[in-house]
């Protein structure tokens, strides 16, 4: 949703006009603001993060029990590590480290992702109910007075700031087909997720395009 803000009375309003004390607001008051609800045992690239990381930990970890036993008695007397059930025993730790992810993530319930695009850049919070489980399940203080109560009288803590500068911005991605749009601040591996439902695809995709012009022309 398309707002001005006021940072004189700190609140959006649906007009370039404060509704509180009548100011004017430039244009670089506009902000796309939107919020998205979704489970993390269904993001997919938490999964596919957590296979590829547990995979290279396995082969590191195969490599170096490998070459220790080769230091120790020669290459042939280290072959028997990949045939003695030692690399079947190393691999289990990606069934094992899925395990605990699925339950990590189970555990962890629903949030509300807070997307804000301005002119300085994409910002986004990530909000759950509050609870010690679900705090302990995200590796984070289960602490009270971090609780924010809600309109309808629910209790939501603030578990994640981020914040990317459009200047930072190397390469975009527009994925309309998933609702997504990425932004890449460094190499295509972990990009900054813009979610959002089909109805604000549009404005975010054109407030995307005019603040990553450069990072546009770049990839023609």
């Amino acid at each position: 949703m398309i707002t001005w803000y006021c940072s004189k009375c700190a609140r959006n309003n649906p007009e370039a006009l404060c509704t509180a004390c009548g100011r004017k607001l430039s244009p670089g008051a506009m902000r796309d603001v939107w919020r998205v609800y979704r489970t993390p045992l269904g993001d997919g690239a938490a999964w596919k993060s957590a296979l590829v990381l547990l995979a290279v930990v396995s082969f590191v970890c195969l490599a170096v029990l490998f070459l220790w036993q080769a230091a120790l008695s020669g290459f042939s007397g280290a072959l028997p590590v990949l045939t003695n059930g030692t690399a079947a025993w190393v691999f289990a730790l990606i069934p094992a480290g899925l395990l605990c992810l699925f339950i990590a993530l189970s555990l962890q319930g629903r949030e509300i992702l807070v997307y804000c695009l301005d002119a300085q850049g994409a910002h986004m919070q990530t909000w759950h109910e509050a609870g010690r489980i679900r705090s302990m399940a995200r590796m984070q203080a289960a602490k009270a007075q971090n609780a924010s109560v809600q309109e309808d009288g629910s209790s939501m803590i603030l578990s994640q700031t981020r914040h990317l500068l459009w200047a930072d911005v190397k390469s975009v991605r527009f994925l309309p087909a998933k609702g997504e749009i990425h932004l890449f601040s460094g190499p295509h591996i972990v990009p900054y997720i813009l979610r959002l439902p089909p109805e604000e695809y549009d404005s975010a995709e054109t407030m995307v395009k005019k603040h990553c012009r450069k990072a546009l022309a770049a990839r023609r």
